[in-house]
C-alpha cells in the first residue's frame, strides 16, 4: 500500500533538541562521473576519481580524501572545491616540509581536522600519517616511518612502523587515533610530543576478534579499518575482517558494541550486538560521533549509513541497503547509496557521507532554518514542508522518524507504521500548515482523496485536512501545535466523519436538544447518519440509557462521555455517504 512514511507525529520544545533526527539527502559534489576537476568552480561539478574519506571543520569546510587520485580535496563553506595536497594521479612520497600543493602522495584513505584547522590524513600507500598545516598549507609526517610490518606498541611517533594506516579520528585532548588493519592495532598519536602508543590490538593477536571483557591493548582485532571518539574518550573501531563494532571504556575494557561477526544487513530497531554489519573489503569503513554523541557506521557493504544510539540501538540512517544512486530530497533512508566508506558529522547537526563508488558526496540535511517573520516555509526536500504563520525567534526544524508514540494512530485506518518526531528551536505564533508527501503506489484517484491528516489535541483525534493534491502527492493539513499529526487511509474506502459522542444533532454543543435528539431517533423515527453520536454512554448500543447518561451529565454531576476509542468501528453500516468511523471526541 503506502511505501513512504506515513504518520507524523511533532513535540515543540522551544530551545531543545532531541535525540535523533532524520534528514533529508541531496548531492553536495561530485558529478557521480570518476576524473579529477572542477578545482575553483562549484563542488557539485566538481569530478572524483574515489572519496573515501571525509571530515568537516567547525565553520563547515568539508576535507576529502580521493585515493585513486591520490590528493585531499577542501570543500569551502560555499561550495567552491579546490585541491590542497597531492599531486593528481601521482603516487610517490615527497614534499615534506614544503607546500602541500604539488607533495607526492599515495592513496590517501582516512581524514581528520583538529581544533585549529590542521588536516590529518592516513597516507596509506606510504605508510605514513601526515598532517597540513592550517597556517601555511605545508606537510609534514607525522607518524609512521614508511616501512611495513610492526615494530613497537609505543615510542617516537616517526620510528615507528605503521602498516597501512587507515582511519582517523580526532579525540577531545587533540590526540589523533589511527586504524591500522595489517597491525591489528589502534594508535593514539601526541601531536605536540611526536609520541604514539596503543589504545587497542595486540600485534601477536592480530587477525583475532577477540577479549571481549579485558584490557583493550591485550585483545585480538581483525583489522581495524575505522575509529571514532566520543566526547569522553570513549573509543569505537569498526573491524573490517569481523564485521564488528569494538568498544573500548575509559578503563580500557573493550567489548563488542555491534555485529554478530558474520557479514549481512539485519537488526535495525534492536540492540546493535545482535545486529549484522558488512564491511567491503576493498577500502575501511570508517566511523565518526555525531551532535548527539551517537555512533555513526560507514556500513560500506550494505550501501548504507548506521546509527547507534545511547541505549545501544541502531538503525539505518542513510541508504536502503541496496546499492545504487536515487532519493535526493528525499529522506536519507529513501535514497541509495553506493559503497559509502565514510560519514562525517558537520556544522548543524547536518551528516557528509563519501559515497564512494557513485563518485560523490551526499549531505543528510537534519536541521531546517527558519527565520523571523510571517509566512516563513520550511522545505524538506520533496517530503514535506511547514508553513509558519509568525515566526517569533529564528531557529531549527528538526525531524525524527521512529516506530512509535505514546498514543498510536486508530486501529480503523490504514498507516505504515512510521511516525515523525518534530522540533522547533525559537518560537511561532498562529497556525502551521503541514504539507506531506505522500506515495500513491497501490491507490486509485478516489483513494488518494480519501487521505486524511488526523491531530490528536487534547486526547482526541480531529481532522485537520485542508487538502489532498493528488496532481503531485501531497496532502495539506492546518494545526496550531505539534502534537501527533497522522496520515490515514480509511480502511474498506470508507470516508471518516468528525463527531462527539453525545452530540447527537451535531449542532457542536452539549445541551437537552441532543436527549431530545436521542428521543426521537428511538420513539420518533428520526434517521442519524451517525449512530456512534447517539451511543452516548459507548455500550455498542443506541437505547434509552443513551439520553440519560447525557442529561444525567448535564444536571446531575454524572460521568463525562466517554471519547470514541480504538474499538469503536461506526454503527451506521447504511451507505449514506457518512459511514461513522469513532475518531473524535467533544
Amino acid at each position: 500500500m503506502l511505501t513512504r512514511a506515513l504518520v507524523l507525529a511533532g513535540i515543540v520544545a522551544v530551545g531543545g533538541t532531541v535525540a535523533a533526527q532524520d534528514g533529508i539527502i541531496s548531492t553536495v559534489a561530485g558529478t557521480r562521473t570518476p576524473g579529477h576537476a572542477g578545482d575553483g568552480g562549484q563542488a557539485v561539478n566538481a569530478q572524483f576519481e574515489l572519496p573515501v574519506g571525509v571530515a568537516v571543520a567547525a565553520d563547515g569546510t568539508r576535507y576529502v580524501a580521493d585515493a585513486q587520485a591520490s590528493v585531499i580535496r577542501k570543500i569551502d563553506p560555499s561550495g567552491v572545491i579546490t585541491t590542497i595536497a597531492g599531486t593528481p594521479g601521482e603516487f610517490g612520497f615527497s614534499g615534506d616540509d614544503g607546500p602541500a600543493i604539488g607533495a607526492f602522495i599515495s592513496a590517501p584513505l582516512g581524514i581528520a581536522v583538529d581544533a585549529s584547522g590542521n588536516v590529518y590524513f592516513s597516507d596509506a600507500g606510504n605508510r605514513r600519517v601526515r598532517r597540513i598545516a592550517a597556517a601555511d598549507g605545508s606537510i609534514t609526517t607525522v607518524a609512521g616511518n614508511g616501512d611495513s610490518g610492526y615494530s613497537n606498541v609505543s615510542g617516537v611517533a616517526l620510528e615507528l612502523s605503521i602498516d597501512y594506516p587507515a582511519g582517523l579520528a580526532v579525540g577531545p585532548q587533540g590526540y589523533v587515533y589511527i586504524a591500522a588493519p595489517n597491525n591489528g592495532m589502534v594508535y593514539y598519536l601526541i601531536p605536540e610530543l611526536g609520541a604514539l602508543d596503543t589504545v587497542a590490538g595486540d600485534f601477536e593477536q592480530h587477525g583475532a576478534s577477540s577479549g571481549d571483557g579485558g584490557q583493550a591493548r591485550s585483545a585480538g582485532l581483525h583489522l581495524p579499518c575505522g575509529v571514532a571518539v566520543a566526547s569522553d574518550a570513549t573509543v569505537y573501531i569498526a573491524e573490517q575482517g569481523a564485521h564488528r563494532i569494538r568498544k573500548v571504556a575509559l578503563d580500557g575494557t573493550i567489548t563488542t558494541l555491534a555485529g554478530t561477526g558474520t557479514a549481512g544487513y539485519s537488526g535495525d530497531g534492536g540492540l546493535a550486538t545482535t545486529a549484522q554489519l558488512s564491511f567491503d573489503v576493498e577500502y575501511p569503513s570508517q566511523l565518526a560521533i555525531d551532535d548527539t554523541g551517537a555512533l555513526l557506521i560507514a556500513d560500506s557493504g550494505n550501501s548504507a549509513v548506521r546509527r547507534i544510539d545511547a541505549s545501544a540501538c541502531i538503525e539505518t540512517y542513510a541508504g536502503t541497503g541496496v546499492g545504487g544512486f536515487s532519493g535526493d530530497g528525499q529522506w536519507a533512508f529513501e535514497g541509495q547509496l553506493m559503497l559509502p566508506y565514510a560519514v562525517a558529522s558537520g556544522t548543524n547537526g547536518d551528516l557528509v557521507v563519501a559515497d564512494s563508488f557513485n563518485y560523490a558526496l551526499r549531505k543528510v540535511s537534519r536541521n531546517f532554518s527558519t527565520q523571523t517573520g510571517s509566512n516563513v516555509t520550511v522545505d524538506l526536500g520533496s517530503e514535506a514542508s511547514l508553513t509558519f504563520e509568525q515566526v517569533t525567534s529564528s531557529g531549527d526544524v528538526s525531524i525524527d522518524v521512529v516506530d512509535t508514540v505514546p498514543t498510536p494512530a486508530p486501529g480503523y485506518v490504514e498507516v505504515n507504521g512510521k511516525y515523525y518526531d518534530i522540533n522547533v528551536t525559537g518560537g511561532f505564533t498562529g497556525a502551521v500548515t503541514l504539507a506531506i508527501g505522500y506515495d500513491d503506489a497501490g491507490l486509485s484517484v478516489g483513494q488518494e482523496r480519501q487521505l486524511k491528516l488526523l491531530h490528536f489535541v487534547s486526547d482526541q483525534w480531529v481532522d485537520v485536512t485542508t487538502d489532498v493534491r493528488v496532481d503531485v502527492n501531497f496532502i495539506d493539513g492546518q494545526v496550531t501545535s505539534f502534537s501527533p499529526v497522522v496520515l490515514v487511509l480509511p480502511s474498506e474506502g470508507k470516508p471518516l466523519v468528525n463527531f462527539r459522542r453525545g452530540d447527537a444533532n451535531d449542532d457542536g454543543a452539549y445541551d437537552v436538544s441532543d436527549a431530545v435528539s436521542a428521543l426521537l431517533y428511538l420513539f420518533a423515527g428520526r434517521t442519524s447518519s451517525c449512530l456512534d453520536a447517539l451511543d452516548a454512554n459507548d455500550d455498542g448500543s443506541v437505547d434509552i440509557s443513551d439520553p440519560v447518561a447525557v442529561l444525567d451529565w448535564l444536571f446531575l454531576g454524572g460521568k463525562n462521555l466517554p471519547p470514541p476509542g480504538p474499538d469503536d468501528t461506526g454503527l451506521d453500516q447504511t451507505d449514506d455517504g457518512t459511514n461513522c468511523d469513532a475518531y473524535q471526541s467533544r
